[in-house]
């Protein structure tokens, strides 16, 4: 970013001001009534950077996570990992949200999904996020 983006994303977008994918996300969610959905493909580093820690807690007070496909380097044909979230605003924070991990292995020659959800040691099917969020500190996503 150029130093003028830089300085409006410090004000701006205080949660998420270390990258425009973090900041569109912040965006929508603020955008959003009680009780609407908000559905995003992203990259997956919010999950686990300390420099997006604010904009996951914001997340936890302000919505709910309902359901999210964590997906591997390539999976998308991409050299990244990325997240696939539907988070409802206002949300329950004990919420029974439903979770996967799709790694490369389980998708086939086009791209798809083999099965899904796909069957690895790292997939949870469902967790309470009260529950989560006290285990894993503020980190989202299957380690």
């Amino acid at each position: 970013m150029n130093a003028e983006l830089k300085e409006f994303a410090k004000k701006q977008f205080p949660d998420s001001k270390s990258d425009l994918f973090a900041m569109f996300m912040e965006s929508g969610f603020d955008l959003l009534k009680p009780n609407a959905f908000h559905a995003m493909v992203t990259m997956q580093s919010w999950m686990f950077l300390s420099s997006y820690e604010n904009l996951r807690i914001k997340l936890l007070n302000h919505s709910a996570i309902e359901c999210m496909a964590h997906m591997a380097n390539m999976v998308m044909g991409i050299a990244f990992g990325t997240a696939a979230t539907v988070c409802r605003k206002g949300g329950h924070r004990l919420t029974r949200g439903g979770f996967c991990y799709v790694e490369y292995e389980d998708i086939d020659d086009n791209g798809r999904p083999k099965q899904f959800p796909p069957l690895n040691e790292r997939n949870l099917k469902a967790v309470k996020q009260g529950k989560a969020a006290s285990e894993q500190g503020s980190h989202h996503g299957q380690h």
